[in-house]
């Protein structure tokens, strides 16, 4: 088997975990690149970088990804995003509304009911004769 390339080489900021105090910007020097405290960047990722595998490695081994390890967390897979427990606001909620209604409405006509003012006043007056 041929040793392949690996396809991400992912950097993550850890200094957020030690609390708000120790919070801080790391600069990488050789790679001129600043991460932000909980950031994590994919460095062979070529739409956002133009870094060879040779240069990581080099300060992956003896640069500034070496001086900063304690700092900046490598690794070969990306983070899995943490999301804390909650209530959160759902722009699409899961149930589907249906087009039309699921029941039949029936308005059943009664003709006893179908009278006119006129008939009304009449049978009114008729009643009290």
């Amino acid at each position: 088997m041929e040793n392949e390339d690996p396809v991400e080489y992912w950097i993550t900021n850890i200094t957020y975990l030690n609390g708000k105090k120790y919070r801080a910007n790391i600069l990488v020097q050789d790679l001129q690149l600043l991460i932000r405290p909980g950031q994590s960047y994919d460095l062979l990722n070529k739409k956002h970088f133009s870094y060879t595998l040779d240069q990581i490695n080099k300060s992956a081994e003896s640069g500034s990804l070496y001086k900063k390890r304690d700092k900046i967390k490598i690794r070969k897979v990306a983070p899995k995003v943490i999301v804390v427990p909650g209530v959160y606001l759902v722009d699409m909620p899961n149930f589907v509304k249906p087009l039309r209604s699921q029941v039949e409405i029936i308005e059943p006509k009664y003709e006893e009911l179908e009278i006119s003012a006129e008939e009304m006043i009449d049978e009114i007056t008729n009643e009290e004769e």
